[in-house]
C-alpha cells in the first residue's frame, strides 16, 4: 500500500494547505524595481567602473565574496588606476521579492574582462540579496559569483526558485536557521530532502543546475558541515539568506543559501545554494 489517503481525500487536503497558505502574491511593481535597481547598478559598472558601482549600491556593512566574505569597503577600499581598465558585465536573469516589498534576490551570467584584451575574460553567475527600507532605494546586502566553464546561458538559470508564502503564525526567526545549519553533519539525502522543487545551484568551476531533481543527482556523496556567518529574513517570512564557511572532507570553502517556505507555509525550503572557494 503506496498511501493511507486515497487520491481525492488527498486532493482536498492540498487544497487546504494551499488555501491555509495563500497570501498576497509579491507586489509586480516591487520586483520590476529591483530588476531595475540590478540593472542600474551594471549600467554604472560599464560606464563610471566596478569600484564606484559596488560602493553606490551597496547597503553599509553589505558583504561581498573576493573569494572570503568581507565588508564591500574592504573589498574596494582604494581606487583602482584605471576604474576602466576592467569591465564587468552582467544582467539579471531570476529574481524574486518577499511579499514585505522590502527583500529580494537576483542572479544571473557575468563576465570580466580586460577592456584592452590582454587577458582572457571570466564568465560566471552572480547572485545578489538585495534590501530596502519601505519607498528607500534598494541596495544590496550580500553579493557573490561563481565561475562558470564558459559563457552561461540564461536557460541554465531558468525558470527560477519561487518565493513562496508563509502561514500564518510560522516561525520567521534567522536564528533558528543558523542553528540548523550548524546542526550537522549535512549529508547528500539531507540536502536533497531540503530542496524546493525548483532549486537552483552555483557551484564553483561547473554550470548553474536548476531543478530539485538535477541538483540532488549531481550532488556529491559527502558529509558537509556548515559554520553560518549571518544571514536576514525578510519580515514577511517568506524569504531569508544564509552564508558561512563551509568543510567537507575535501577541503574547506564558503557557500550562501536563499531559503523559502515548503508548500505547507511553515517548513523552510533551500531554493538557491551557492558552493565557493
Amino acid at each position: 500500500m503506496r498511501s493511507l489517503v486515497s487520491r481525492p481525500a488527498a486532493l482536498v487536503l492540498s487544497a487546504a494547505v494551499l488555501s491555509a497558505c495563500a497570501g498576497p502574491a509579491p507586489d509586480p511593481a516591487a520586483r520590476a524595481s529591483l530588476v531595475a535597481a540590478e540593472r542600474a547598478f551594471a549600467r554604472m559598472a560599464a560606464e563610471r567602473g566596478t569600484r564606484d558601482a559596488f560602493l553606490a549600491h551597496f547597503a553599509p556593512g553589505g558583504v561581498v565574496f573576493a573569494p572570503s566574505p568581507i565588508p564591500v569597503q574592504q573589498a574596494f577600499g582604494q581606487p583602482p588606476a584605471d576604474p576602466l581598465a576592467t569591465l564587468l558585465v552582467w544582467a539579471p536573469v531570476a529574481s524574486g521579492v518577499a511579499r514585505s516589498g522590502d527583500f529580494g534576490f537576483t542572479t544571473g551570467p557575468a563576465t570580466l574582462a580586460r577592456r584592452d584584451g590582454s587577458r582572457p575574460s571570466v564568465h560566471s553567475t552572480f547572485f545578489s540579496v538585495w534590501k530596502r527600507d519601505r519607498d528607500a532605494p534598494w541596495r544590496v546586502v550580500l553579493d557573490a559569483g561563481a565561475t562558470a566553464p564558459g559563457p552561461v546561458e540564461d536557460a541554465r538559470l531558468l525558470p527560477g526558485p519561487a518565493v513562496r508564502p508563509a502561514a500564518a503564525g510560522a516561525p520567521a526567526s534567522i536564528d533558528d536557521l543558523l542553528a540548523e545549519e550548524r546542526d550537522g553533519p549535512w549529508s547528500a539525502q539531507r540536502i536533497a530532502a531540503r530542496l524546493a522543487e525548483d532549486a537552483l545551484l552555483q557551484r564553483a568551476g561547473t554550470w548553474p543546475l536548476a531543478g530539485a531533481a538535477r541538483i540532488a543527482d549531481a550532488w556529491p556523496q559527502r558529509d558537509e558541515t556548515l559554520a553560518p556567518l549571518g544571514g536576514d529574513v525578510a519580515s514577511s517570512g517568506d524569504l531569508a539568506y544564509t552564508y558561512g564557511k563551509v568543510a567537507t572532507a575535501d577541503g574547506a570553502g564558503h557557500y550562501v543559501h536563499l531559503w523559502t517556505r515548503g508548500i505547507d507555509g511553515t517548513s523552510w525550503r533551500l531554493a538557491a545554494l551557492l558552493r565557493l572557494p
